[in-house]
């Protein structure tokens, strides 16, 4: 009979046959980790989705009122639309048209004593507006004066003279003029809103 004999390993335990209870533990922890986490993304996750769905509530509750008051106004609402249309109309057709009266009165305000103003002409259209006059005078220096005071004026973009001649080739003291003032074009037909 043959006997079988028995290996001997004079290696020490920890090299000759791993520990399985290490690889055990270590499996548990690992599990452990993860169980947990999974936990903790829930619980956040849970948390965002309740705050999201009392936010969407409020909104739902927002937007309910805001379509009450719109049925509720509707007429009101229509009658605002109604009046910023025409407003936008009258205010369209006015255009840029400037206001003659007081800018002949304020140009007439700053003639000299020795000034005649024979012609003003006024014309405009879309991208100028301009004012024309012709005059006599005695003096260069009223219409200088005349021109200052005119540039001065808060409608007036430029002027300038287009001519002085002598009126008249016998009488040097008579002076004729042009003055050719250009206005700010600005839309002056607002509407107030009071």
């Amino acid at each position: 009979m043959i006997r079988e004999l028995k290996s001997i390993s004079l290696l020490p335990k920890s090299i000759k046959s791993p520990d399985r209870s290490y690889v055990y533990r270590l499996l548990i922890i690992v599990f452990t980790i993860l169980i947990i986490a999974s936990l903790v993304s829930w619980v956040v996750l849970f948390i965002n989705t309740r705050k999201m769905n009392s936010n969407l509530k409020i909104l739902k509750e927002q937007r309910k009122s805001i379509e009450k008051y719109l049925e509720d106004n509707d007429d009101v609402l229509t009658a605002e639309k109604e009046i910023n249309r025409l407003r936008e109309a009258v205010e369209k057709a006015m255009g840029n048209v400037p206001e003659w009266s007081s800018l002949l009165d304020d140009i007439n305000k700053y003639k000299t004593n020795d000034m005649h103003n024979r012609i003003v002409r006024g014309s405009y259209d879309e991208t100028k507006a301009v004012v024309t006059i012709n005059g006599s005078t005695n003096s260069q220096r009223s219409i200088k004066t005349y021109m200052d005071k005119i540039k001065e004026l808060d409608t007036v973009d430029d002027g300038e003279l287009s001519y002085v001649r002598q009126s008249d080739p016998e009488d040097d003291s008579r002076l004729e003029f042009e003055i050719v003032i250009y206005l700010i074009q600005e839309n002056q037909y607002k509407i107030d809103d009071r």
